[in-house]
């Protein structure tokens, strides 16, 4: 079906390759997962992992190294951000960084459903439902 193969398209191009990048990183937290995901979406692969790389030279190393996995993901997120606002292109993005940022305040890093998120100006309730 027409869903299933944009489906398989979303894991091919984006999915499994965070998950990749996850499991490299040593990756726990579903928050963390969700973000280089969402990366991948935006920045493509090589964007994504070049963010990544980029974190775990500014931290001095990834959560499989030892490096709390909080402090790792935050430091991402602001180099994400800083490639963000300084694209014409991608400076309406910018509220996807501020989304993660406020779900980390909440302490579900697990994310656990139901969760709400607001980006944009819309929120939208996460039920874990298909």
């Amino acid at each position: 079906s027409f869903k299933k193969s944009q489906l398989d398209q979303m894991d091919e191009l984006y999915w499994n390759p965070a998950l990749a990048r996850a499991r490299h990183l040593g990756v726990r937290l579903n928050i963390t997962l969700g973000e280089l995901f969402d990366a991948c979406v935006n920045h493509g692969e090589e964007g994504m992992a070049a963010l990544a790389d980029q974190t775990n030279k500014a931290v001095g190393g990834s959560p499989g190294t030892g490096v709390d996995e909080v402090r790792w993901l935050t430091r991402f997120l602001d180099l994400r951000l800083e490639v963000l606002a300084s694209d014409p292109a991608w400076k309406d993005s910018v509220d996807r960084i501020g989304m993660y940022r406020r779900l980390l305040a909440t302490g579900n890093s697990a994310l656990a459903t139901p969760f709400t998120v607001t980006c944009h100006g819309d929120s939208f309730t996460v039920t874990g439902a298909f």
